[in-house]
């Protein structure tokens, strides 16, 4: 169990730290009004970093589209961007854009190949003595690859992670008029935008903000059995059950709302039952919508998982024939299976639904209905033994036993767990 957990965080922090831009759109834009964007249409339009050291310049262009107008550029590093427009006259007018800096998203090697071939890898026990070497290998090649790589995508796409806020709009004729260019001062006072409708995720300032929320909660849960099966080609006649009990579970979770309507985050769930242990990480996200008080979230999430069968029944049975072939009239075979503890890897996946309700100084109370699909595993020795009745004499009678097969099963079944719960979360 401590090293599927060792490998897991190992993968989970590549997937956190190998981030990059390289992939997001080229242009960024500003809505516009009509009148402004008819007004702008006629006029050249310069995009620039205002800066004396390097100045670089983006030619800025008028969209329109089916509902709005966009003066559209390519996108250029800094908190604060001038559009300078210039009319046939020769009188100009600087105008400042406000910018904000998105986060880095995963799309490296060991951010999409390294957590799910460490899971599979994990699972065969036949190569268990070599497996920890591989791994570490694999993931510090991974590591490098996307060091290397991840620097020289940030090198080239240094310009790609700022873009307009979407709040931002210039709505008014007055802010881009050109004026007199013998007026320096004029030209020169540049008013820096101000966001009239700040919120925890942009400021005044149009600065990114995001929130973050720590909870810990205790929810009931109750599950279905959808389908049972025996690995590796494996088949029984006695019913082995492979439960997991109704209960409580225990849940907590980090979770990273940069928008308000977006949710993210990991959260960690675990079953109270001294027989068979069920712990899961959930990455997940979810879709806020905010509410007269409160708000909803609707999520889904998929992770990775560790069950470890604690105690268990075993079980017998007999029979009177083998592989469908009869046996003789004085003949049976019995079919005994012994409880092994075990345990195993998963991957469970989840839906959710959850009411958050603001109480006082950043604490919230969340009601939630969860519903996961997560397998449970049992592991049996299996022995077929063959009971033979020999009648030596009236009044004697002999019985042998003959063991002639002796295996391990594992049996899988597929669970929908229910739950319903209530956490406590402390917003930062």
């Amino acid at each position: 169990m401590q090293r599927i957990l060792y490998f897991f965080i190992l993968s989970l922090s590549l997937l956190l730290f190998s981030c990059n831009s390289a992939f997001r759109g080229q242009n960024t834009h500003v809505v516009l009004s009509k009148t402004v964007a008819e007004y702008l249409s006629t006029k050249e339009l310069i995009v620039h970093n205002n800066s004396t050291k390097k100045l670089i310049t983006r030619t800025a262009t008028i969209q329109e589209t089916d509902t709005l107008y966009q003066l559209t550029y390519k996108k250029l590093k800094g908190d604060v961007v001038i559009l300078e427009i210039t009319d046939s006259s020769g009188k100009m007018r600087n105008v400042a854009i406000p910018q904000m800096k998105l986060s880095a998203y995963p799309v490296l090697l060991s951010s999409t190949i390294s957590p799910p071939l460490t899971v599979y890898a994990l699972r065969f026990r036949e190569i268990e003595s070599y497996t920890d070497v591989l791994l570490i290998f694999y993931n510090s090649l991974a590591a490098v690859i996307d060091v290397y790589a991840g620097t020289a995508t940030m090198r080239t796409r240094k310009h790609g992670r700022y873009t307009v806020p979407n709040t931002y709009r210039i709505m008014n004729l007055d802010d881009v008029t050109t004026i007199d260019t013998a007026n320096n001062k004029l030209l020169l006072e540049i008013p820096i935008p101000i966001n009239p409708n700040p919120t925890p995720f942009l400021t005044q300032k149009y600065r990114k903000k995001c929130q973050y929320a720590f909870s810990l909660g205790s929810s009931f849960g109750t599950t279905h059995e959808t389908s049972t099966t025996y690995l590796y080609s494996q088949t029984s006649r006695v019913n082995l059950p492979n439960k997991i009990d109704n209960g409580v579970w225990a849940s907590a979770s980090l979770h990273f709302q940069p928008k308000a309507h977006l949710q993210w985050g990991y959260s960690l769930h675990s079953n109270i039952n001294p027989n068979l242990s069920v712990n899961f990480l959930l990455n997940d996200v979810g879709f806020v919508v905010p509410l007269k008080k409160g708000s909803l979230e609707i999520g889904c999430g998929i992770g990775f998982g560790i069950s470890r069968r604690i105690r268990g029944n075993s079980y017998c049975d007999s029979f009177d024939s083998y592989k469908k072939e009869p046996l003789k009239t004085n003949q049976l075979l019995e079919e005994s299976y012994s409880f092994i503890p075990s345990i195993h890897t998963f991957v469970p996946i989840n839906g959710h639904i959850q009411f958050i309700y603001p109480l006082k100084n950043q604490f919230e109370i969340a009601a939630s209905v969860n519903g996961f699909r997560i397998p449970s595993y049992n592991l049996f020795e299996k022995s077929e033994t063959v009971l033979t009745k020999d009648q030596i004499t009236p009044n004697i009678v002999a019985y042998r036993r003959e063991e002639f097969t002796f295996s391990n099963i594992t049996v899988k079944s597929i669970h929908g767990l229910y739950s319903i719960g209530l956490s406590l979360r402390l917003k930062l």
